[in-house]
């Protein structure tokens, strides 16, 4: 998403990550990253229920050559990182206008699932 700033941007959308950790290991994600989004932490994962985000239940469904890849990359960038989060929960990518609707809503059914872009932008077009 960092990659891609410049194009969400020029389309007018805000970036805002949801993870379910505290407020201070949101700040320090951010910082580690130096992520240019806004980051809010729900720790009860109240938004992850309220927007139908399931957890992994297949784990089988994770072995495949993508989720693999996303895992080696991701450990070979940020290292092992012990976590008392919920590693079950998958995550999604939602765009809500300000008057609240959902303009484009994407539910992972992998730990590897992720819009692309050009998805994205053409769903808001």
């Amino acid at each position: 998403m960092r990659r891609d700033k410049s194009i969400y941007d020029a389309a007018g959308l805000q970036i805002v990550l949801i993870g379910m950790g505290t407020p201070e290991q949101a700040r320090q994600f951010q910082r580690s990253l130096a992520l240019p989004f806004t980051i809010l932490s729900d720790p009860g994962k109240q938004s992850y229920r309220a927007f139908g985000l399931t957890r992994r239940l297949n784990l089988a469904r994770e072995l495949n050559p993508q989720s693999l890849s996303r895992f080696v990359t991701d450990v070979a960038r940020y290292g092992v990182a012990r976590t008392d989060q919920d590693v079950m929960q998958l995550g999604g990518v939602f765009v809500v206008d300000r008057a609240g609707i959902v303009r484009f809503a994407f539910t992972a059914l992998r730990a590897s699932d992720r819009p692309s872009t050009d998805e994205i932008i053409t769903a808001l077009r």
